[in-house]
């Protein structure tokens, strides 16, 4: 259900987005090659059945334009099957193909790679970006990193877990395990009540879902683990087993339908080849990890012509709000900022509600006490699904990158991305127009609601106290079952190091 049509007639703009995404494997010329074959063949086919019809009438009876008649049946027949058998490699040829093309990118996403990231919004406290831990101010202590105080406060066990798996997987024990418990409770409520409906969906799916989401499932670049012998794959997102719920479905029309709004909370797996370093150890990149994930199904519409507009309750909390107040606050012109930023409103109604989702990941890291960054992200960043991507980082105050550089750096903990009807159309999701009654792609949107170990990566840091204490969120509280975390453990530095 791909439209290669599009492709083909757009060779020139579609090999420069490409470019831009830095998707070599993509050959959108190769594309519009194997489709005039087809094509070509396809009329061939075409001819010859609509001849093998006439052909069959003037062949009854037994005089000799009729044996004429037979005669050139059985030819047609040996040419069709010809035409036919080289239509087919050729169409499998063409699906690869298309298949490597990616989405079309929004025009307002940067250029390049993970540095030409634009920054549009903050979130928290733009003073506490870039500061040391609150909580040291006054003790000039100098902050741990989340290994550091996990370990200390008996959060987690990386030696067993690398005992009974292997490394970079994680075992959160006492206080850790009901980390995670409380940030998936109190996620999964809070969206609840916006109008997300709550799901815990399998953690596997057939390679066609995986593959239709935009994620490789086979090949040495695939972050995907295969389980041998099934047709199965540990799903690295929720966002694939709930792309999935819909595939090859038709949903009544939007005002029936839509928008579908889920959350899903399930557990992620990625092989996350070549992702060592400092930056990635403890907590912060794992082969499993949980994870609350929202999406969204939405009508492909303009925002003034849609059917199932964004509720009002969510429209107050999008990216685009934030800015605004963010201006009129700091004394200056809202219309200014909003276009400097975000630039002209949203026309398509996919592109609104990213925004809202991105002002939702807002909205839930300031629950947790988390300062940070959202960042319009450049095309190199984008993978094969997004048509614009929005990722939020959050101040880390007690980050370990590199060997004589401070303590603190930016560390993602969500992303948010419109696929457009990327997925819809390799998935075959699909809603009736509520003009036509025709089957039409629908178009599909996903968003972080809690990376778990990112988020207690962020909090550990964000309010540690000199004494090697770490002050928990009030909304975790009864879940944890105290306000305050205390060390358990010695540090390799000590309790904690002191200036």
């Amino acid at each position: 259900m791909l439209d290669i049509k599009a492709i083909a007639d757009n060779v020139e703009s579609v090999t420069a987005n490409c470019a831009d995404r830095g998707v070599g494997a993509a050959r959108p010329g190769r594309v519009a090659e194997l489709h005039e074959e087809v094509a070509s063949l396809a009329r061939q086919a075409i001819a010859l059945r609509t001849e093998r019809n006439e052909v069959a009438k003037a062949a009854r009876g037994k005089s000799e334009n009729a044996l004429r008649a037979r005669e050139r049946g059985a030819a047609i027949r040996s040419e069709l099957q010809e035409v036919e058998a080289r239509e087919a490699p050729l169409q499998q040829e063409l699906l690869a193909e298309a298949l490597l093309v990616p989405n079309t990118t929004h025009p307002r996403s940067p250029v390049g790679g993970e540095d030409e990231a634009r920054r549009v919004a903050h979130f928290g406290s733009a003073a506490a970006c870039g500061a040391p831990p609150a909580g040291l101010a006054a003790s000039g202590a100098a902050p741990l990193d989340h290994l550091e105080l996990a370990e200390s406060l008996g959060l987690v066990d990386f030696d067993a877990a690398a005992r009974s798996t292997g490394p970079k997987f994680s075992m959160l024990t006492g206080a850790g395990a009901m980390l995670e418990l409380g940030i998936a409770q109190q996620t999964l409520a809070e969206l609840r009540t916006l109008g997300f409906t709550p799901v815990l969906p399998p953690d596997v799916a057939h390679h066609s879902i995986v593959s239709g989401c935009g994620f490789q499932p086979r090949g040495d670049e695939s972050n995907i683990y295969p389980l041998d012998g099934t047709d199965l794959c540990l799903t690295a997102t929720s966002e694939i087993a709930l792309a999935g719920m819909h595939a090859d479905s038709i949903l009544p029309t939007p005002a029936d339908s839509m928008p579908r709004m889920y959350a899903a909370f399930s557990h992620c797996f990625r092989r996350e080849a070549g992702a060592a370093g400092r930056a990635s150890r403890g907590l912060y990149r794992l082969h499993q990890f949980s994870k609350v994930e929202m999406m969204v199904v939405c009508e492909d519409a303009a925002v003034e012509d849609a059917v199932a507009p964004i509720p009002e309750r969510l429209q107050a909390l999008s990216v685009r709000h934030r800015v605004r107040e963010a201006a009129e606050a700091a004394g200056g012109d809202p219309d200014e900022a909003e276009a400097s930023l975000l630039g002209e409103r949203p026309r398509l109604l996919s592109d609104a509600w990213l925004e809202v989702l991105s002002g939702l990941q807002m909205r839930l890291a300031e629950r947790y006490g988390l300062s940070g960054r959202v960042l319009d992200m450049p095309t190199r960043e984008l993978g094969a699904s997004a048509h614009r991507k929005f990722d939020l980082e959050a101040w880390m105050p007690g980050r370990d990158v590199a060997d004589g550089e401070p303590r603190g750096a930016w560390g993602e903990i969500s992303s948010a991305s419109n696929c457009t009807d990327f997925q819809a159309r390799r998935l075959g999701l699909r809603y009736r127009h509520p003009e036509t009654g025709k089957p039409t792609f629908a178009h599909t949107l996903n968003a972080t609601a809690a990376a778990v170990p990112r988020l207690i990566v962020a909090m550990l840091e964000t309010h540690q106290q000199p004494d090697g204490s770490v002050v928990v969120p009030e909304g975790l509280r009864a879940a944890v079952g105290t306000d305050r975390l205390e060390p358990v453990h010695e540090t390799r530095r000590g309790i904690h190091a002191r200036g």
